[in-house]
């Protein structure tokens, strides 16, 4: 049988907890400790999972958003919906929000980018049921489902890498259109 195992604290090697096992110790390291009713609690509240990925998706979404339009005037871009207004910005500087928020791990960063991928594709299935445009209809079969996806809960691999594929088509089919677009031209 093996003794208790130490633990430091905040890493201090000479200020340590004594744990039973591994497994208390891996719960202690991650932030977990035990409340009066046997329910483990998690204190330091950072984000698991890839946390990182949301935000990278978000900082691209921003820069479709953004400067995509300035872009569409040099290289045609046939996948940018046509009619944006003022949704195209400020859905924008949104994603930039959220993005930095993300990256700070912020508490409700994943819960506000998940809710804002949700608008985002009621949004974007409205407007393309209103106007018919495949832009739209891009953004709401790959990048929002799979930003939702992302952002809630603790993802497992089983559930990141197919969001990743179907995150990954949107800047593909972007890409791919205009590399297209730009031949034919």
């Amino acid at each position: 049988m093996h003794g208790p195992i130490r633990v430091p604290v905040c890493g201090d090697a000479d200020t340590a907890v004594s744990v039973c096992s591994k497994a208390c110790r891996d719960e202690y390291l991650g932030g977990f400790v035990e409340t009066r009713g046997g329910k483990a609690i998690r204190l330091l509240h950072l984000p698991r999972g890839p946390g990182d990925v949301p935000a990278a998706a978000w900082l691209f979404y921003a820069a479709v958003r953004l400067v995509g339009p300035l872009l569409d005037r040099v290289v045609d871009l046939p996948l940018l919906p046509d009619r944006r207004g003022l949704v195209f910005p400020t859905a924008g500087l949104a994603a930039l929000v959220v993005a930095w928020a993300l990256l700070r791990r912020m508490r409700p960063a994943r819960w506000i980018s998940a809710v804002l991928a949700g608008a985002g594709l009621i949004y974007a299935v409205l407007a393309w049921t209103r106007s018919g445009d495949t832009g739209w209809a891009l953004e709401a079969v790959t990048f929002h489902p799979a930003v939702i996806a992302l952002s809630l809960g603790d993802p497992r691999p089983r559930r990141v890498v197919p969001a990743l594929a179907v995150l990954a088509l949107y800047p593909a089919a972007l890409a791919i259109t205009a590399l297209g677009a730009a031949v034919q031209s």
